[in-house]
């Protein structure tokens, strides 16, 4: 095999994500997802009044790495121009000036309460539809032509939701950073306490937890079912009987299963699995969810946290606080939402008809494997169903080779110079001052992660979610790890995706070795109440699977005891 070679795709420094992609990308997501984020990203930046352009993005042997582009400079800009030049440019550039006076706009109108109803209103039923019609679909026995038509519907459905994804992300960033900025220099409170006031404000955080709750009721009301669910049966098994049961546990069955089934649940690309795929660790959510009650997250009572950092708030700033506070949460659930209502949905259903296509391909010799389908292009696939052009099966048995060989940790973090501090804050005119520091707030705490060395067995890591545990370490690397995860684990992993919440009812704990306190994991862990501790850089070399670990979530630390 021949080994990536990691040269900048472009001039400027560009920065390996092993936060959103700690694996190497398929060559079908390579050929889709640069068509849609750069486009979603920008137009909300747009919207939203943003100095930051968008992102430019480019895969470097399959690795994820992204460079900001800032209006007005070019790719590949060194860093911001001194202080002055910069001010002046935000009075004499068109595009900038526009800008600027768009943010103090959005701060005025509130805009994101547009958004949000947009959202609600408009592309959340759309998406679902969308979902829904692409899932009633029987893709046993159809044609190479019919396969490809809803190919085509899957891959429109994923630039859907992908470029909307990243068009709303100033939604929820705007006011979240905005309120924590403000509440942080006023309490002097850490991000992760102030975080906690969020809790329970996004339930698609906490998984189907309605639907599961009414799955669990109906199990624990009928004897029959409820023994078929404790049998030694296949887990495929036990999920097509609970599915096909006639009363009330078949309803609700069926209703929590065709709502997560298809949603990509190990990370954001094709090649990772879809619920359905994992039938083993599915059975044993139902299980512990039938044995423990599980708490949705929406039951959450705040009131005494909120009081207590409202005290802390000096008196003539508690309307405001009160009023950032109100904002911040009513868009904080649309983070998830819009992924696991529209991203997740939508790369699952693409996976499926990728599978289809895979066997159809396979069977006649243009693969050799229906799972190398992965790693073919969107164009290619046309290709081999239409005429059957294409490259040789050998060839795509060699990316699949390589994804599958390839590490992150052989990813350089850098390419090109090393990057430029962005502008401070105080740079900006005053109108956008305020934009420039939330988003700078919700950015750092993103992606900041903890790189101390342990201390003997001790590793160090940024607290996410308050509480203490112990319990055996599961380490997941990959998709087939998910089977292996018990109830009562400390999930171990480089990062999650928001789907992992298919598992949290089963959970301890939860450690990460990248994100910071704003991360995907960080969130599904404060709506689930599990202590948390993420970007510990040291999690996936130093603990090792099958180890007792101690969880302290409230001082960001991982012992090691066994």
């Amino acid at each position: 095999m021949t080994a990536p070679v990691f040269e900048a795709p472009g001039p400027g420094s560009w920065l390996l994500d092993d936060v959103h992609f700690s694996r190497p990308a398929s060559r079908y997501l390579v050929s889709v997802f640069p068509l849609a984020m750069p486009v979603g990203f920008r137009a909300g930046t747009k919207h939203y009044g943003l100095l930051l352009d968008y992102i430019a993005i480019a895969f470097v042997g399959n690795f994820f790495y992204s460079q900001p582009r800032p209006v007005g400079a070019p790719p590949g800009a060194k860093g911001p121009p001194p202080k002055l030049i910069f001010q002046i440019l935000t009075r004499l550039h068109p595009e900038m000036r526009r800008r600027v006076k768009r943010s103090a706009e959005v701060f005025e109108k509130k805009i994101w309460r547009e958004d949000l109803a947009w959202w609600n209103d408009e592309l959340k039923p759309q998406s679902l539809a969308h979902a829904r019609a692409l899932q009633a679909v029987d893709l046993e026995g159809l044609t190479a032509d019919a396969l490809l038509a809803h190919l085509n519907a899957c891959r429109e459905f994923v630039l859907f939701a992908v470029t909307n994804h990243h068009r709303l992300n100033p939604c929820n960033m705007v006011p979240l950073g905005d309120f924590l900025s403000h509440a942080q220099a006023w309490t002097g409170l850490a991000t992760s306490d102030l975080l906690q006031l969020m809790q329970g404000a996004s339930p698609h955080s906490g998984g189907a937890t309605a639907e599961l709750d009414a799955l669990t009721t109906a199990l624990r009301s009928d004897a029959d079912a409820l023994a078929v669910l404790r049998s030694d049966r296949e887990a495929a098994e036990i999920l097509d009987h609970l599915r096909a049961d006639g009363g009330a546990v078949g309803d609700a069955a069926r209703t929590y299963i065709d709502l997560i089934g298809y949603r990509i649940m190990s990370g954001y690309d094709v090649a990772d699995l879809y619920t359905l795929e994992a039938p083993g660790s599915l059975i044993t959510v139902i299980r512990t969810a039938v044995d423990a009650e599980v708490r949705a997250s929406t039951d959450v009572d705040v009131s005494a946290k909120l009081a207590a950092a409202r005290d802390a708030v000096p008196e003539p700033h508690r309307a405001e606080f009160d009023e950032l506070y109100t904002e911040a949460r009513a868009t904080y659930h649309l983070r998830d939402e819009k992924i696991m209502c529209g991203d997740a949905l939508a790369t699952g259903l693409t996976r499926r008809a990728l599978q289809a296509i895979g066997r159809l391909l396979a069977e006649t010799g243009k693969l050799d494997d229906p799972t190398h389908i992965f790693d073919a292009t969107h164009e290619e696939i046309v290709g081999l169903l239409e005429s059957g052009d294409g490259p040789p099966a050998a060839e795509f048995a060699e990316r699949t080779g390589q994804r599958a060989a390839a590490e992150v940790a052989g990813a350089p973090p850098l390419l090109g110079p090393p990057p430029s501090p962005p502008p401070p804050a105080n740079w900006f005119p005053a109108k956008s001052r305020r934009m420039q520091e939330g988003m700078d707030t919700v950015l750092m705490h993103m992606f900041r992660h903890d790189d101390r060395p342990a201390e003997g067995k001790m590793l160090h890591g940024l607290s996410a979610s308050p509480g203490s545990y112990e319990g055996t370490a599961r380490v997941v690397t990959g998709p087939d790890d998910f089977q292996r995860v018990e109830p009562g684990d400390v999930l171990v992993a480089k990062t999650t995706a928001p789907a992992y919440n298919v598992l949290l009812p089963m959970l301890g704990a939860v450690v990460t070795a990248r994100g910071g306190v704003l991360s995907h994991a960080a969130v599904v862990a404060r709506e689930y109440g599990l202590p948390a501790v993420v970007g510990c850089g040291e999690a996936m070399t130093e603990i090792a699977d099958g180890t007792r670990v101690r969880v302290d979530g409230d001082a960001g630390a991982v012992w090691i005891e066994a």
